[in-house]
């Protein structure tokens, strides 16, 4: 379990990971090699990236549980950046 579930899992926090559109990579290497734990799916087709706006890699999002984008930040983001956006969802 991610330790981002286990503060706030018990709120509705899940944690799922969308590979890169059409990059044709295989993912699981890079899931055991960085010992990922939480759900990876594989949106060869974009939909997923065309839905939320991704136009690069890494992009992090928040979604919330209706579905509709409510953070979305190019490139890497802090741990106190995204606790801030998590408890702020989470409020809501």
């Amino acid at each position: 379990m991610n330790a981002w579930t286990e503060t706030y899992g018990k709120q509705g926090l899940k944690i799922v990971a969308i590979h890169s559109n059409g990059s044709g990579n295989d993912v699981s290497n890079v899931v055991d090699a960085w010992d990922i734990v939480y759900p990876v799916g594989d949106d060869d087709s974009g939909d997923t990236w065309s839905k939320y706006g991704v136009r690069a890699t890494p992009t992090w999002a928040l979604i919330s549980a209706d579905g509709a984008l409510v953070h979305r930040q190019v490139g890497a983001v802090t741990t106190a950046a995204a606790i801030k956006q998590i408890e702020a969802l989470l409020a809501s």
